[in-house]
């Protein structure tokens, strides 16, 4: 009966400790020469995309904002981008996958977003 509860006991570690074996070896995802991972892409295109509304009228606080980006929630592959500067909002975006290996903006503006 021991040597049963022992053998049983012995097969369970194995069998965790493969497990691990196995997650730890998982790669990140690969990328070719010059592309960069999605999330850093797109924080990338973003960046440059407030650069080309500051130059606007009426956008220029933009340039220099801190930036928060938050998903939009499960499936919508959209992410709402928050700007402050001083410690106050000065503008949003709202930032979609187009599909084809992009963005699009769907809308941005001054202060909050609507609700």
């Amino acid at each position: 009966m021991k040597r049963n509860a022992f053998c049983l006991a012995s097969t369970l570690v194995l069998a965790v400790m493969a497990s691990w074996t196995s997650a730890s070896a998982v790669e990140p995802p690969k990328t070719t020469a010059g592309q960069r991972p999605a999330g850093e892409a797109r924080d990338s295109w973003i960046a440059a995309q407030m650069e080309r509304i500051a130059a606007a009228e009426g956008f220029a606080d933009w340039l220099g904002a801190h930036l928060e980006i938050f998903p939009l929630g499960p499936g919508t592959h959209g992410w709402l981008v928050l700007l402050s500067r001083d410690n106050r909002r000065v503008g949003f975006l709202t930032v979609y996958d187009d599909g084809r290996g992009g963005w699009t903006i769907g809308e941005y503006g001054h202060g909050e977003p609507p609700a």
